[in-house]
C-alpha cells in the first residue's frame, strides 16, 4: 500500500506541476498579464475607473474571458490536487507510524553463520496489531506460512547479518 501511496504521490506532484506550467504560460499572455496587473491595482483601489473606462475595461475582459476561465479552472483544479497530496501524505505518515507500532523494534542479527541461511522479511498486515503481542504459536505459524512471501535479506553460507526495519524503503509490504 505505501509503494501505491508513493506512486499516487508522484502522480499528483506531475499533475501539479502540470497545472503550474499552464498557469504560467497562460498569464505571461500580453493581454492577459496587463488583465491581471489592471484587475489588481482596481481591487486594491490604487485605480478608480470612470464610467467611460468601464466600458473599455469590460471589452479587455471580453477578450480575456476564455484565457481566465481556463486560469481559474486550473487554479481549481490544482487546489484539489493539493488537498489530495496533503490527505495522501497524512496517511502514507499514518501507514509507517503503524508499521513501526505493529513491528516494535524489528532488528535480526546473525553474528555467525555456518551452513546455508536464508533470511527472508515476513510479509506485514496493518491488522495484526504489535507482533510483539503475538502468541509464539501465531508467529511459528507465519513464519511457516510464509515460504515465499517476503524479500530475500540475506543468503549466504559463511558470514554475519545485521538489519533493522526502515519503513521509509520498502520495495514491498514486510515488517
Amino acid at each position: 500500500e505505501l509503494d501505491e501511496l508513493a506512486q499516487r504521490l508522484a502522480d499528483l506532484a506531475q499533475a501539479l506541476a502540470g497545472c503550474e506550467r499552464e498557469t504560467q504560460r497562460l498569464s505571461a499572455l500580453p493581454d492577459v498579464r496587463r488583465y491581471l496587473a489592471l484587475s489588481l491595482k482596481l481591487r486594491s483601489q490604487e485605480l478608480m475607473v470612470s464610467p467611460e473606462q468601464a466600458h473599455f475595461l469590460r471589452k479587455i475582459a471580453a477578450g480575456v474571458a476564455t484565457e481566465m476561465q481556463a486560469l481559474d479552472k486550473l487554479r481549481q483544479d490544482s487546489q484539489v490536487a493539493l488537498t489530495q497530496h496533503t490527505l495522501l501524505l497524512e496517511r502514507q505518515q499514518r501507514l509507517i507510524e503503524q508499521r513501526l507500532a505493529a513491528a516494535g523494534l524489528a532488528r535480526c542479527g546473525l553474528h555467525m553463520v555456518s551452513g546455508e541461511t536464508l533470511v527472508r522479511s515476513m510479509p506485514c498486515r496493518g491488522d495484526d496489531g504489535e507482533l510483539a503481542q503475538l502468541p509464539a504459536r501465531d508467529i511459528r505459524q507465519r513464519l511457516r506460512g510464509t515460504p515465499d512471501g517476503g524479500e530475500v535479506l540475506f543468503r549466504a553460507s559463511a558470514g554475519s547479518f545485521d538489519w533493522h526495519l526502515d519503513p521509509h524503503h520498502r520495495p514491498d509490504s514486510s515488517c
